[in-house]
Formats: structure tokens, sequence, C-alpha cells
């Protein structure tokens, strides 16, 4: 979760629609190409460094609601 501080500096990312959507696209993608490779995975190190991307990628992904939420909360 964001807070006030934080959400202002990703806010002219957040609030550009095209910008947004082109990223939300780009990280849909990666997690796709990294959840393909999870299953072709040989080691458990890799599998382990496949799954912190995808979760990496996940909280980026996450980002907008985030931001949202930490907008509407009162301080």
């Amino acid at each position: 979760m964001l807070n006030k501080k934080q959400a202002s500096k990703v806010s002219p990312l957040v609030a550009n629609k095209e910008a947004w959507d082109s990223l939300e696209e780009y990280l849909r993608e990666q997690i796709q190409m990294t959840l393909r490779a999870l299953v072709a995975a040989q080691s458990e190190l890799e599998v382990f460094r496949l799954q912190g991307r995808i979760t990496s990628l996940e909280q980026i992904k996450g980002l907008k609601a985030d931001y949202d939420a930490a907008v509407r909360t009162k301080e």
C-alpha cells in the first residue's frame, strides 16, 4: 500500500491512461512469458527466480490500485 507521498510520485504514470494501458499490456505479456519459462524450468533455483519475477511484475501491475487506494485514504 502506498502512502500519499509515494502516490504523488507515481501519479504522472498512473494518471496518464495511455501510458498506463501500455505498461499494463507489457506487464501482462511479461507475466505470460515468465509463466511459460516457469513451466519449463530445470532447476529449483530457476523456479524460485521466476516466481520472484512474477511477484515483482504483479506488484507493478497492482500499482494503480494501490495509488487509487492511497488517494482515497484520509490522513
